[in-house]
């Protein structure tokens, strides 16, 4: 017969203290509860001894709060995108927080089933590179007043925060730097994409060579 799992009416009952004292502690409010230490100090070793866990999800539902964060991007094993992983994650934790880390491939159905995914795992928020088809899943989770940051990229129909390079003026000022040094064909070197970022740069590198009257190799 499988053991039956402890919950929290059972430390209660076996400690001699209310469940709601137990649930405070259990959830870091015994000083904001003004619980003593004394109590505190007695439920905190009892757990230790009977290796009491939690259900994170449990309590997740319970207060509103998983206390977690998503950052989506295209690829995690980015050197771009693993970089700022680690300072997010850096932050986040200070502010006691997690960070889980999922990669879209730049695939609009992978993106869309892992948002879904977490967001019936009552995550706190979501930071996302979108991919180029996204624009009706964030709107949902703008309805539903998610905590939302887009990173890279940005989808300009959508009222929203969001994290960017300055891709254009970095691509303009890259191209006259270029044209001040006395270059006359110029080429762009990029992908055939739909990707904010991706026309932007592009903009800027035509807008500097076209104000030279430059020949746009691209």
């Amino acid at each position: 017969m499988a053991k039956k799992k402890t919950s929290i009416k059972d430390i209660a009952d076996a400690l001699g203290v209310s469940i709601t004292t137990v649930s405070f502690i259990l959830n870091g409010k015994a000083r904001e509860k003004r619980i003593s230490e004394e109590v505190t100090k007695k439920v905190e070793a009892y757990i230790d001894k009977i290796g009491y866990r939690p259900s994170h999800l449990a309590q997740s539902l319970r207060l509103g709060k998983s206390r977690v964060i998503v950052f989506m991007v295209e690829d995690i094993s980015n050197q771009f995108f693993a970089s700022i992983a680690r300072l997010i994650e850096e932050k986040a934790y200070m502010n006691g927080y997690k960070i889980i880390y999922c990669s879209t491939d730049n695939d609009d159905e992978k993106a869309k089933e892992l948002i879904n995914t977490f967001r019936v795992r009552n995550v706190d928020g979501f930071i996302i590179t979108p991919t180029p088809g996204l624009e009706f899943t964030i709107q949902s989770l703008l309805e539903e007043e998610l905590p939302l940051v887009l990173f890279d990229r940005w989808l300009p129909d959508l009222d929203t925060s969001y994290v960017i390079v300055e891709n254009r003026k970095s691509s303009e000022e890259a191209t006259r730097h270029l044209i001040d040094q006395g270059c006359k064909h110029i080429g762009f070197v990029t992908v055939a994409s739909d990707q904010s970022q991706m026309r932007d740069r592009m903009a800027g590198y035509l807008e500097a060579v076209e104000m030279a009257a430059c020949r746009q190799i691209y």
